[in-house]
Protein backbone atom coordinates (compact mmCIF):
# COMPACT_ATOMS: atom_id res chain seq x y z
CA UNK A 1 0.00 0.00 0.00
CA UNK A 2 1.31 3.13 -1.28
CA UNK A 3 1.30 6.11 1.22
CA UNK A 4 -0.82 9.17 0.02
CA UNK A 5 -1.24 12.60 1.68
CA UNK A 6 -3.36 15.23 0.93
CA UNK A 7 -1.30 18.21 -1.00
CA UNK A 8 -2.30 21.71 -0.53
CA UNK A 9 -0.30 25.30 -1.63
CA UNK A 10 -0.69 26.37 2.21
CA UNK A 11 1.58 26.01 4.56
CA UNK A 12 1.06 25.53 8.43
CA UNK A 13 3.30 25.94 11.62
CA UNK A 14 3.90 22.69 12.87
CA UNK A 15 4.75 24.04 16.33
CA UNK A 16 0.99 25.50 16.59
CA UNK A 17 -0.46 22.94 14.65
CA UNK A 18 1.18 20.37 17.80
CA UNK A 19 0.14 22.66 20.23
CA UNK A 20 -3.29 22.77 18.99
CA UNK A 21 -3.30 19.22 19.47
CA UNK A 22 -2.55 19.31 22.83
CA UNK A 23 -5.21 22.05 23.69
CA UNK A 24 -7.73 19.16 22.09
CA UNK A 25 -5.99 16.35 24.04
CA UNK A 26 -6.96 18.48 27.21
CA UNK A 27 -10.32 18.79 26.32
CA UNK A 28 -10.85 14.82 25.28
CA UNK A 29 -9.00 14.43 29.15
CA UNK A 30 -11.94 16.77 30.46
CA UNK A 31 -14.73 14.41 28.79
CA UNK A 32 -13.59 11.28 29.03
CA UNK A 33 -12.30 11.61 32.66
CA UNK A 34 -14.22 14.33 34.36
CA UNK A 35 -17.68 13.47 31.94
CA UNK A 36 -18.03 17.17 31.08
CA UNK A 37 -19.80 16.27 27.64
CA UNK A 38 -20.34 19.43 26.53
CA UNK A 39 -16.89 20.07 25.45
CA UNK A 40 -17.80 17.83 22.67
CA UNK A 41 -19.73 20.69 21.17
CA UNK A 42 -16.65 23.13 21.89
CA UNK A 43 -14.64 20.45 19.90
CA UNK A 44 -17.47 20.32 17.04
CA UNK A 45 -17.46 23.78 16.24
CA UNK A 46 -13.43 24.48 16.80
CA UNK A 47 -13.52 21.50 14.16
CA UNK A 48 -15.87 23.45 11.90
CA UNK A 49 -14.19 26.49 11.79
CA UNK A 50 -11.00 24.50 10.78
CA UNK A 51 -12.05 22.60 8.84
CA UNK A 52 -14.80 25.09 6.49
CA UNK A 53 -13.44 28.47 7.35
CA UNK A 54 -9.53 28.03 8.32
CA UNK A 55 -7.33 25.99 9.79
CA UNK A 56 -5.92 29.32 11.70
CA UNK A 57 -9.55 31.03 13.28
CA UNK A 58 -10.23 28.47 15.55
CA UNK A 59 -10.79 29.17 19.11
CA UNK A 60 -8.00 26.33 20.14
CA UNK A 61 -5.96 27.32 16.83
CA UNK A 62 -5.81 31.18 17.97
CA UNK A 63 -4.82 30.11 21.61
CA UNK A 64 -2.22 27.85 20.00
CA UNK A 65 -0.58 30.86 18.08
CA UNK A 66 -0.90 33.16 20.67
CA UNK A 67 1.26 31.00 22.78
CA UNK A 68 3.58 30.54 20.50
CA UNK A 69 4.13 33.70 19.66
CA UNK A 70 4.39 34.69 23.03
CA UNK A 71 7.07 32.03 23.65
CA UNK A 72 8.91 32.80 20.48
CA UNK A 73 9.11 29.67 19.26
CA UNK A 74 11.06 29.30 15.83
CA UNK A 75 8.20 28.27 13.51
CA UNK A 76 8.26 24.97 11.25
CA UNK A 77 5.98 25.06 8.21
CA UNK A 78 4.47 22.01 6.92
CA UNK A 79 1.72 21.18 4.23
CA UNK A 80 -1.34 22.29 5.39
CA UNK A 81 -3.22 18.97 3.04
CA UNK A 82 -2.81 16.53 6.23
CA UNK A 83 -3.76 19.07 8.64
CA UNK A 84 -6.98 20.02 6.96
CA UNK A 85 -8.17 16.35 6.37
CA UNK A 86 -7.40 15.45 10.04
CA UNK A 87 -9.57 18.41 11.30
CA UNK A 88 -12.72 17.14 8.92
CA UNK A 89 -11.51 13.98 10.71
CA UNK A 90 -12.06 15.61 13.89
CA UNK A 91 -15.23 17.00 13.24
CA UNK A 92 -16.65 13.81 11.72
CA UNK A 93 -15.65 12.32 15.25
CA UNK A 94 -16.78 14.70 17.54
CA UNK A 95 -20.02 15.35 15.56
CA UNK A 96 -20.80 11.64 15.83
CA UNK A 97 -19.98 11.76 19.35
CA UNK A 98 -22.67 14.80 19.99
CA UNK A 99 -24.83 12.87 18.34
CA UNK A 100 -24.46 9.38 20.23
CA UNK A 101 -24.27 11.76 23.65
CA UNK A 102 -27.87 12.99 22.91
CA UNK A 103 -29.16 9.73 22.33
CA UNK A 104 -27.49 8.75 25.68
CA UNK A 105 -25.47 5.76 23.74
CA UNK A 106 -22.36 7.48 26.08
CA UNK A 107 -20.33 3.89 25.87
CA UNK A 108 -20.24 4.83 22.09
CA UNK A 109 -18.97 8.34 21.80
CA UNK A 110 -16.49 7.00 24.64
CA UNK A 111 -14.99 4.89 22.25
CA UNK A 112 -15.12 7.59 19.07
CA UNK A 113 -13.70 10.37 21.39
CA UNK A 114 -10.40 7.51 22.47
CA UNK A 115 -9.80 6.94 19.13
CA UNK A 116 -9.44 10.70 18.59
CA UNK A 117 -7.35 10.86 21.56
CA UNK A 118 -5.40 8.82 20.25
CA UNK A 119 -4.90 10.06 16.63
CA UNK A 120 -4.35 13.56 18.93
CA UNK A 121 -1.89 12.20 21.31
CA UNK A 122 0.62 11.02 18.08
CA UNK A 123 0.08 14.65 16.71
CA UNK A 124 1.18 16.39 19.97
CA UNK A 125 3.85 14.12 21.60
CA UNK A 126 5.53 12.84 18.25
CA UNK A 127 4.35 14.97 15.43
CA UNK A 128 2.97 11.71 13.93
CA UNK A 129 -0.59 12.45 11.67
CA UNK A 130 -2.59 9.58 10.71
CA UNK A 131 -4.17 11.82 7.72
CA UNK A 132 -1.86 10.44 5.29
CA UNK A 133 -2.26 6.79 6.69
CA UNK A 134 -5.95 7.14 7.00
CA UNK A 135 -6.52 8.15 3.39
CA UNK A 136 -4.51 5.92 1.98
CA UNK A 137 -6.35 2.59 4.00
CA UNK A 138 -9.34 4.39 2.19
CA UNK A 139 -8.17 4.36 -1.25
CA UNK A 140 -6.92 1.08 -1.18
CA UNK A 141 -9.61 -0.22 0.00
CA UNK A 142 -11.60 1.46 -3.14
CA UNK A 143 -9.09 0.00 -5.66
CA UNK A 144 -9.91 -3.74 -3.66
CA UNK A 145 -13.59 -3.51 -3.42
CA UNK A 146 -14.97 -1.02 -6.29
CA UNK A 147 -13.51 -1.94 -9.51
CA UNK A 148 -14.38 0.02 -12.06
CA UNK A 149 -16.91 -1.22 -14.87
CA UNK A 150 -15.78 -1.33 -18.65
Amino acid sequence: MDLICPISQNRVNEKVVRMNAFFVLICLMLILLLNIFWLIYFLVIDFGIKSFYSLGRSPVSQLSKNLVNFFKIKPKLINAGPKLFAARTGLLICSSSAVLVLINAYTSAILLLSLLAVFVSLECFIGFCTACYIISFISYLHKQFIKPTS
